[in-house]
């Protein structure tokens, strides 16, 4: 399927390189990325892949769209050579256990990920062993956000700054933030 045919194309790139992986427009209203999809997809630290759930870039706000509201168990797991999550998009609601476990490794002056308002779930372990150092949770103006945060979502991450959550809830179940 998919899976098998993009490994395949990947394994016929030389060993360095980097690509950014934009999901298109052109899926499914409310698509969710299936439990182990991507995993181990990108093995090598060598490989430098950036990912953006939305179709367009941040910075080009007019006619972004995302339409990704869920990303499975271990769907990203395992891949050291996923460098950066640029955007969650703005549909995202929930990030499934060890969905990005052991990736996201790569030393990064700034390695930071800021969720949207729509996320509503984080799964347990989700984001063990990455090398983030900034989280931030955006929510609504004047508008309080229920989320939950699974058992050690982030836990060994060294964060120097954490936006949008209050440090004494997060270090409850979710990791450890200074």
């Amino acid at each position: 399927g998919f899976t098998k045919s993009l490994k395949e194309k990947l394994n016929q790139i030389p060993d360095i390189w980097s690509i950014f992986i934009y999901f298109s427009e052109d899926l499914p209203e409310d698509t969710i990325i299936g439990d182990e999809l991507f995993k181990g997809m990108f093995p090598s630290p060598r490989q430098r892949v950036l990912l953006s759930f939305s179709n367009k870039p941040l910075t080009e706000e007019e006619g972004r769209v995302s339409k990704i509201v869920e990303i499975g168990k271990e769907a990203f797991a395992d891949n050291p050579g996923l460098e950066k999550v640029y955007d969650f998009g703005n549909s995202i609601k929930i990030i499934g256990e060890k969905a990005f476990n052991n990736s996201l490794t790569q030393d990064l002056y700034v390695s930071e990920l800021e969720f949207p308002d729509t996320l509503e779930k984080i799964g347990a372990e989700a984001f063990v062993g990455s090398k983030i150092n900034r989280v931030t949770f955006n929510n609504k103006k004047d508008t309080p956000i229920s989320r939950t945060i699974g058992n050690h979502a982030f836990k060994g991450l060294d964060l120097d700054i954490l936006k949008g959550v209050d440090a004494a809830d997060f270090n409850s179940n979710a990791g450890d933030f200074p």
